[in-house]
């Protein structure tokens, strides 16, 4: 076993030399380079080969307690299965890059039951931002001759569960630079309690589409909406809040525009949650957008019950006396599967 390797240098430039740069249009700042990927070393020779370090570094974060089995053939790599450690959390999973293929495809399959979101984060340099845990599936797959290509075409999905976490009021209200209203988190609280999160997301064709968010608060029930142009790189996201408590402040909606590198957040005072048919519709995800999110196993699944079933916590909606019910069958369905007592799912991968 290695106690240390570092492949910055030879993914940055294999053989000492970078490929150069395909030309990109001025315009606004991006965030996935189009540099060509380092493909070359693929064709030197073919292996098969245990593979286990202590410590890899990579961009943008190290790993650690690296263990994979590496077959390369003929410019086909295959890391499976491969483990490792990320912010102190084990992840699990493979990885396929196929350089025969014009472009180049690549699979990526990633599963960490216990992440540590708020050390990742710290890592990540949003440093004291959230304190807590979650459980995370990602199956990712592209074909591209760089990061931006690979990003542009991507299909898949990214599924995210926890409980039980905070997040630092003031660090959340900074990072923002004050433009989202206090009825999401309050100003003049240090920490906010997050009960519970969850999150389906839909990638496909290069566009990140959320199936069902929702982030439940000790202050309010928050839906989010919309998604991100990986082509493009540019944010198309409604957040709305519902407080959990009678308040005079307005549930007011957070528009997030913009693009990844300069995201813009616009609170529509004028335009209340009435405009977006109250949290209760606003937060109408169907059964099948929630489903997968039963896999993930730990707690946290209040978030997913209540994204199934409509029954939020708190004031009343925003259009009083026009509560938007799930079918029952569909939602409750659901959420009584996710916990056991509904008809066995069949496993992933299989055909009913």
């Amino acid at each position: 076993m290695s106690e240390r390797l570092d492949l910055t240098g030879l993914l940055a430039s294999p053989g000492g030399a970078r490929e150069p740069a395909a030309p990109r249009a001025a315009g606004p700042r991006r965030v996935f380079p189009d540099d060509p990927l380092p493909l070359a070393w693929l064709d030197a020779a073919d292996l098969d080969l245990a593979f286990v370090v202590a410590r890899l570094i990579v961009r943008p974060l190290p790993f650690d307690a690296v263990s994979t089995r590496i077959r390369l053939d003929r410019g086909a790599l295959r890391l499976d299965p491969l483990s490792a450690s990320v912010a102190a959390s084990r992840v699990d999973g493979a990885l396929r890059l196929d350089a025969r293929r014009s472009p180049p495809a690549l699979a990526l399959a990633l599963r960490a039951p216990d992440l540590d979101l708020g050390r990742l984060l710290q890592e990540s340099g949003a440093a004291g931002l959230f304190e807590g845990k979650a459980r995370l599936r990602a199956e990712l797959r592209g074909s591209g001759r760089s990061i931006a290509a690979l990003m542009a075409g991507l299909d898949g999905e990214i599924l995210l569960r926890a409980d039980r976490g905070r997040l630092n009021t003031q660090a959340f209200h900074a990072a923002v630079g004050g433009a989202v209203p206090g009825t999401l988190f309050p100003r003049e609280r240090g920490w906010t309690a997050v009960n519970c999160a969850a999150s389906s997301i839909a990638v496909a064709k290069g566009r990140a589409s959320s199936r069902a968010t929702v982030i439940d608060t000790e202050h309010a029930i928050v839906a989010v909406r919309g998604g991100v142009d990986l082509a493009r790189e540019t944010l198309r996201l409604t957040v709305a809040p519902r407080p959990r408590t009678a308040t005079p402040n307005p549930a007011v909606p957070v528009y997030v525009r913009g693009t990844l590198a300069d995201p813009e957040l616009r609170p529509e005072a004028g335009a209340a949650l009435e405009k977006l048919g109250g949290l209760a519709a606003f937060a109408l995800f169907p059964p099948a957008a929630l489903a997968g999110l039963g896999e993930l196993g730990g707690g946290g699944m209040d978030c997913v019950e209540t994204a199934a079933t409509r029954r939020l916590p708190g004031a009343g909606s925003a259009s009083p006396g026009k509560a938007v019910r799930a079918p029952k069958e569909g939602a409750e369905g659901v959420v009584r599967g996710m916990r056991g007592g509904g008809r066995n799912r069949p496993a992933p991968g299989t055909r009913k």
